[in-house]
């Protein structure tokens, strides 16, 4: 056996089990230094902005590896092979150096170098070069043949996995994490974002925002021209594979110097049904291709479904702890509320305060102008109430003509202002009818927590009581005890 057919079967034999790019070019380049006594050798593929990246580098010029080729290394020939000169490359001079071109199957050129500080390469050299690039070629192709299957295989998981999870819930943030915890295990997910479109206002609700181990509570965004504006106008996937901080349509979230570099956005569709738009984004450059759009879109499609049942079932529950006439809370909302507030105040040392009002006038009101001016009149009155109260208050129709407020962290001397101000607005108030103006007054009683009770139900009835005193003292007035002193 010849020497070349003896080093192209060492050569076979020592890459038939490995599947790594990676590996394969080490294993060709180490056994191309050792045979051919060479400094430097590195192997390149293409790369971002049109040049080629070293993907594997050794000997001298090691600390190239990851970085782009300069534009002085042009191609030659596929396999044909060059002999190189005078060579400047990584801060040093090489006096000679042997170049390989090989073209993949998938049509990008892989690039073989090997170079020396001193001496020369011959033609025999070069010849046999080439015949150990053949065998690295085939090896490179079974390695990235079995890296594309690896991939294929968990991108399947995946979509099984995420089928099987968002099958599984109805809660929209759980929803979301769950996708991009998901997505995030193939491929760059620095920065995640789903966010749901409202046609009727032009508005981006943006439901889940992370960039960089942060998460951003939703947020409204009127619809512009960045990427994921332009994903739901064409209803087509968008990709960018540079920064576009610069771009005035574009606004930022999260932190400057996270600086997202490219990113993909897709539609969330049902059949012709806009939903939204998901949207995965990386610090790193051309971080994404067609295959992550796919997979992506797939996804996209995968959540669309269980992003309508949720809005249908937090529709629902919406519903179900909501008052139909006057849009308040409920009872069964305000004891759930109630409880937890309790809780908290508990073991924060703090106070909360109820407020019981009941219409002086819904029954004179109904027999007078009838039952649908009554039922304006209890809306009118749920307004006034609301206006009264800060956002952190509950206001709750409990039932009929009562009506409900949780303060929670509030003494008796704020909870007696709330009331006095919901007592005086509505003494005030004027409701038009065609027949004049609907005067009326509300009776009001205030319950503390501790002060006057330590459980839901004991504030419950301390407030109940104190609202039949104001109202046995003569109505419109507020009511701070539920007794006599």
């Amino acid at each position: 056996m010849g020497e070349t057919s003896r080093v192209l079967l060492e050569l076979k034999a020592s890459l038939l089990a490995v599947f790594s790019l990676e590996q394969v070019a080490h294993i060709v380049l180490t056994k191309c230094m050792e045979i051919f006594a060479a400094d430097g050798a590195f192997v390149s593929l293409p790369g971002g902005a049109q040049q080629a990246q070293v993907i594997h580098a050794l000997g001298v010029i090691s600390d190239l590896q990851g970085a782009l080729l300069p534009p002085a290394f042009r191609q030659v020939d596929a396999l044909a092979g060059e002999l190189l000169s005078d060579v400047h490359l990584s801060s040093r001079r090489f006096v000679s150096g042997m170049q390989v071109d090989a073209m993949l199957s998938d049509a990008e050129r892989a690039t073989f170098c090997l170079l020396k500080l001193q001496g020369t390469f011959s033609d025999a050299d070069l010849g046999l070069f080439r015949q150990l690039v053949e065998v690295a070629v085939l090896a490179m192709e079974s390695a990235r043949l079995y890296t594309t299957l690896q991939r294929r295989n968990a991108q399947w998981e995946l979509l099984n996995e995420i089928g099987r999870s968002i099958a599984s819930t109805l809660d929209m943030k759980s929803l979301f994490r769950t996708i991009h915890q998901q997505v995030g295990r193939v491929m760059s997910t620095d920065a995640f974002v789903v966010g749901l479109y409202d046609q009727r206002r032009d508005v981006l609700d943006l439901r889940y925002v992370y960039d960089d181990g942060t998460w951003y509570p939703p947020m409204e965004r009127a619809l512009g021209g960045g990427p994921l504006a332009r994903s739901i106008r064409t209803r087509q996937p968008v990709i960018w594979c540079e920064s576009i901080a610069h771009d005035p349509n574009v606004t930022i979230i999260g932190e400057e110097r996270n600086a997202i570099n490219s990113g993909a956005a897709v539609p969330i569709l049902i059949g012709e049904r806009l939903i939204g738009v998901l949207s995965a984004q990386s610090h790193m450059p051309y971080a994404y291709g067609e295959e992550q759009v796919h997979l992506l879109t797939t996804v996209a499609s995968q959540a669309a479904v269980a992003i309508h049942n949720a809005r249908l079932h937090e529709r629902v529950r919406r519903l179900s702890y909501t008052d139909n006439l006057t849009g308040l809370a409920n009872a069964r909302r305000f004891y759930i509320e109630l409880e937890r507030h309790l809780r908290m105040a508990k073991q924060q040392g703090d106070k909360v305060g109820l407020l019981m009002i009941d219409s002086d006038s819904l029954k004179q009101i109904n027999d007078e102008f009838g039952h649908r001016v009554g039922d304006r009149y209890l809306q009118t009155l749920a307004r006034i109430i609301t206006a009264n109260v800060r956002e952190t208050d509950l206001a709750v129709r409990y039932a009929g003509d009562e009506f409900l407020v949780v303060l929670p962290a509030a003494d008796r001397a704020v909870a007696k202002a709330v009331a006095e101000r919901i007592c005086a607005s509505v003494a005030d108030h004027r409701m038009r009818l065609q027949e004049g103006f609907v005067v009326a007054t509300v009776s009001i009683g205030v319950a503390v927590f501790p002060d006057d009770a330590i459980t839901a139900e004991g504030l419950f009835r301390a407030a109940d009581m104190a609202m039949y005193r104001a109202k046995h003292g003569g109505r419109n007035r507020v009511s701070v005890r539920a007794f006599a002193p």
